[in-house]
């Protein structure tokens, strides 16, 4: 009873982060999944939590490595999954353990990438495909923040500048290139 009224207060996204934190506890240390990006890229960093907990249970107990969640956030509109591979004792490895645990980081290197790339093509905030034709892809200027173009509006129309299909706007009103040079003219303040 008292976990559901608990469960009743979070969100769906938060609900999903708690169960995935509880499900890999070595990737995560039992602690909950603080993935500091917006929900649209929940289902993919559930898939890579798996895979690298997958790693943890396929390598841990003989080899007695560890892949371990550093820092899972948004950068620059993409997402950035950092993380270590260590063994415990460091001191006491051997040649074939230091072998072992630089196959077992590439591995992890290889489902970060291919996750952090997936990324780039879904919105932060919803979880739609963006990038093509029919959904460009869209930015804001005070921000770089990669979403569908449903989401830029809800957000930030009225609020901010933001770039979409190649125009700029702020609020609702089309605005020039804020970042291309105006040409001087003889016009100008200051020219004689």
């Amino acid at each position: 009873m008292k976990n559901e009224e608990v469960n009743e207060k979070l969100t769906p996204s938060e609900v999903l982060r708690k169960r995935v934190a509880e499900e890999c506890k070595v990737l995560y240390g039992g602690e909950t999944a603080c993935w500091a990006c917006g929900e649209g890229w929940d289902p993919i960093l559930e898939k890579l939590s798996y895979q690298l907990e997958s790693l943890n249970v396929r390598y841990g107990e003989k080899w007695g490595i560890k892949v371990v969640a550093a820092q899972v956030k948004e950068k620059y509109g993409t997402l950035r999954f950092y993380f270590d591979c260590w063994i415990e004792p460091y001191e006491e490895l051997t040649r074939e353990q230091e072998v072992m645990r630089h196959y077992v980081r590439d591995l992890a290197d290889e489902y970060v990438r291919k996750a952090e790339k997936e990324c780039y093509d879904v919105c932060e905030y919803c979880g739609d495909p963006i990038g093509d034709a029919k959904r460009p892809r869209c930015m804001t200027l005070g921000w770089i923040k990669y979403l569908c173009r449903e989401c830029v509006l809800k957000q930030y129309e009225g609020k901010e500048r933001y770039e979409m299909d190649g125009k700029f706007y702020e609020g609702t009103k089309r605005i020039p290139n804020p970042f291309r040079k105006r040409r001087k003219t003889g016009k100008d303040k200051g020219d004689k």
